[in-house]
């Protein structure tokens, strides 16, 4: 089996050399173990891991999902999230940050087993409805019957509009895409945009001041926080 590099951040020791004796016993590499969000940064940064199991709740400044969110920006690497924590607005959250890979503890060897070859199909690129990675600063969109190139700056946000989407740009034109939201989400993987609202996909950069329940862009467009959105965009924006 390929050795691929896994970085675990659990802050529960025995827990954690338990999933690294599993995965050793499956052919895998355990690059390191930390227990905290930034020990898991640095390492992902001096090992490059493929994957990284995360568990949600780990202690220090940040969580398992802003920590997830930051190594993204770092490099790509495929996050599966580790957790007992029964509370759909976590695993909400947490789907809105990477892909739906998701290990409940206590852990089955063979549901490990299945998971990593999900995370190493995602990061080749070969798991269906599954995003690549995406480090280009251009997005290449089919408008009509030509395919045309953007710069991811000059779009403001994407907006659902039933089973389409609809691409807001800096010069207020717009493209309609025949696609919803979560399937260009799931393309559309650049840490830039933030997923606000089951409507609403914005350009960070884009974003003037938070007002409440409110995003204001740059434009003065005003941009509704979803309920189950609002904790996520508060660490995302990094709030204080």
């Amino acid at each position: 089996m390929k050795k691929v590099k896994i970085l675990i951040v659990e802050d529960h020791l025995l827990l954690a050399r338990g999933l690294q004796l599993q995965l050793e016993e499956l052919g895998f590499e355990v690059s390191l173990i930390v227990d905290n969000g930034n020990d898991a940064l640095k390492a992902s940064v001096n090992f490059r891991p493929e994957v990284v199991l995360m568990d949600i709740d780990i202690k220090g400044s940040y969580d398992g999902i802003e920590t997830a969110r930051r190594i993204l920006t770092l490099h790509p690497t495929v996050i599966i999230f580790l957790t007992d924590i029964e509370d759909d607005r976590i695993y909400n959250n947490a789907k809105i940050v990477s892909n739906n890979l998701f290990l409940n503890k206590p852990v089955n060897q063979a549901q490990l087993k299945r998971l990593i070859g999900q995370a190493l199909d995602i990061a080749a690129g070969q798991f269906p409805n599954q995003p690549a990675f995406q480090n280009s600063d251009i997005l290449w969109i089919k408008n009509k019957s030509k395919t045309e190139r953007f710069e991811k700056k000059d779009v403001l946000y994407f907006e659902a509009d039933r089973a389409y989407c609809q691409i807001h740009f800096k010069d207020r034109s717009t493209i309609i895409l025949s696609k919803n939201l979560k399937t260009v989400c799931d393309q559309v993987t650049d840490p830039i945009f933030i997923r606000v609202h089951k409507s609403y996909l914005v350009n960070e950069n884009a974003i003037k001041f938070v007002e409440e329940d409110t995003l204001v862009l740059k434009d003065n467009k005003q941009i509704p926080i979803g309920k189950t959105y609002k904790r996520y965009v508060r660490l995302r924006l990094g709030i204080l």
